[in-house]
């Protein structure tokens, strides 16, 4: 089976004690990942192994095998069919059903099982050797219609698959969240891809990746000592929880600066995303979800009246090179900072929920403030309910498909531990006309963190998804966003032919007060030089080779 996109054999779950296991003579049963035998294994599949002697493998047979390759990290188990001996037994050749090419030769010590049975959905399918001969003998013709498929596929959507990867990567992830609950166990059922607890722990503070997942980490284990733990790890936990505490302060104390401003001036912002979170007790304490910045929304229409009015109380652009008037006709946000205190977290207030980009403008603001609260903070600030929060989540989640960061995938396992009504996210998602996306970070969610989504509800999300009258446009735009091709996107989402125009026109050729913003050199001259420049650094900075200035500085 593989294991992620663009691998060809990446290791299974649970490779390390399993091999160890299969090697002692003792069968185990394992989670597939990959599609590489589809269609009889799939993806999510229980698999039984059973130890076998290399010359007792038959031609036909799904064999279990240890892949050495340096990509594949520590190693992992393959589970291809076996098509060929070679070198009078010493050199098994080994095949996926849907692989269009052999595996490299496999020596016959790194073989180590032989796939006995499968569950699929709780339920027995086959004995995954069932037909094997037959396999082997239909597996040209299987091959050649399944790449017909793939190309029909490729037409379809216009690139791999949205799924992320559940190979190494996935298991990797799993473990650390399981840790993170403190459900993670280094013996019985629960199989980790890391050595020991210290390699939890330091992958999780030196891996820029999980840094979100430090304060979570450091307060479990403040609160439940791991025995055994280094010292030095310990040391920095602590540290690193302190830092934490002290950021969560200086959010706190822009929330309060924040609401009082606001309730002097009679007008309101929503609190979205993980500031809300943090502090409407989803998370134990505040300090355990820190953000970049504070985002906050508005109603539409109301962006200049509330820009001008936190202006006027202390805030300033954090962005100066583009003029706050490019952020209100341009953008769908504006991002602010308090003169009088240091310039972290930064206050974004937005005016479309979910960003600018193809679904941020499905999901409506006014719809998301006729289900807000009154926050902590007192008047002046409102948050979401949960059921909101979690499908404002996803219209945020859309544009970052590409890369998925774990805390998000804690942050709506918490959502769902608030008891939410399911029915009603359903109703949401499709009046908002975000079934796509939603699949994509269900299946995602429920891949790192299982049983965080009823069942029944993905089942509805996917059968509806691919039905909607703009699916395969729909389709075509998330994997643009994966491939970060969104400029045309973000254009398409302004209300008017001018403002698209004029936001595409900005981007080409940007005003004079812009770029000598950018070229503080331009003040005074000539801008084409400078523009012609421009678009010189942004060829040669997508080959590598940019330069720091046009006047050589």
């Amino acid at each position: 089976m593989t294991g992620g996109e663009g691998d060809s054999n990446p290791p299974i779950e649970g490779n390390a004690l399993a091999q160890e296991l299969l090697r002692e003579g003792q069968p185990v049963c394992l989670i597939a990942r990959g599609w590489s035998m589809w269609p009889v294994l799939r993806d999510g599949d229980r698999v039984e192994i059973v130890p076998v002697r290399p010359e007792d493998l038959q031609l036909g047979e799904i064999g279990a095998w240890v892949e050495s390759s340096p990509a594949s990290e520590s190693g992992g188990l393959v589970l291809h069919r076996l098509i060929r001996w070679e070198r009078a037994g010493r050199i098994g050749i080994f095949q996926g059903d849907a692989c269009p090419a052999s595996d490299a030769p496999v020596a016959a010590e790194r073989i180590v099982g032989r796939v006995s049975a499968c569950w699929r959905r709780g339920k027995r399918v086959r004995g995954a050797g069932w037909g094997g001969r037959l396999a082997l003998l239909l597996q040209p013709l299987w091959r050649a219609l399944f790449a017909a498929a793939a190309a029909g596929l490729r037409f379809y959507r216009g690139g791999p698959s949205l799924l992320p990867g559940s190979g190494v990567r996935a298991a990797r992830e799993r473990a650390l969240l399981a840790f993170t609950q403190r459900e993670w166990s280094h013996r019985g059922v629960t199989v980790s891809p890391f050595a020991g607890v210290d390699e939890v722990v330091a992958t999780v503070l030196e891996d820029p990746a999980y840094q979100h997942l430090i304060p979570l980490v450091a307060r479990g284990c403040r609160l439940h000592p791991i025995e055994g733990l280094n010292s030095d790890l310990q040391k920095r936990l602590l540290a690193e929880e302190d830092r934490a505490l002290f950021y969560s302060a200086q959010t706190e104390g822009l929330l309060r600066h924040l609401a009082d401003v606001l309730r002097r001036a009679g007008q309101e912002l929503l609190v979205v995303k993980g500031t809300a979170l943090a502090f409407t007790g989803v998370y134990a304490e505040p300090h355990l979800r820190q953000g970049a910045d504070v985002d906050t929304l508005c109603l539409p229409g109301q962006e200049r009246l509330l820009t001008d009015l936190l202006l006027q109380n202390g805030f300033e652009n954090v962005e100066p090179e583009y003029p706050l008037e490019y952020y209100l006709r341009y953008r769908s946000e504006v991002a602010l900072f308090r003169r009088s205190a240091p310039r972290w977290p930064t206050l974004e207030v937005h005016w479309t929920a979910g960003g600018s980009l193809f679904y941020g403008r499905r999901l409506k603001a006014e719809r998301l403030w006729q289900d807000s609260r009154p926050g902590p903070w007192g008047k002046g600030l409102r948050v979401l309910s949960p059921e909101m929060e979690l499908v404002h989540s996803l219209a945020h989640l859309t544009k970052h498909l590409r890369v998925l960061r774990p805390i998000w995938a804690f942050d709506l396992a918490l959502l769902a531990r608030q008891g939410l009504d399911w029915d009603r996210v359903e109703h949401e998602i499709a009046l908002a006309r975000l079934e796509w996306p939603a699949w994509v970070v269900f299946e995602w969610v429920e891949s790192r963190i299982p049983g965080t989504i009823p069942p029944d509800l993905i089942g509805r999300v996917r059968a509806r998804r691919a039905r909607g009258l703009c699916a395969w446009p729909e389709l075509r735009t998330l994997h643009a966003v994966r491939s970060r091709q969104t400029r045309w996107i973000e254009a398409l989402c302004l209300p008017t032919w001018g403002q698209r125009l004029g936001y595409l026109r900005e981007q080409a050729w940007p005003s004079r007060f812009v770029m000598e913003r950018l070229y503080p050199e331009a003040h005074g001259r000539s801008l084409a030089f400078f523009q012609v420049w421009r678009w010189g650094r942004i060829i040669r900075e997508s080959l590598g080779k940019a330069d720091k200035s046009p006047t050589g500085e």
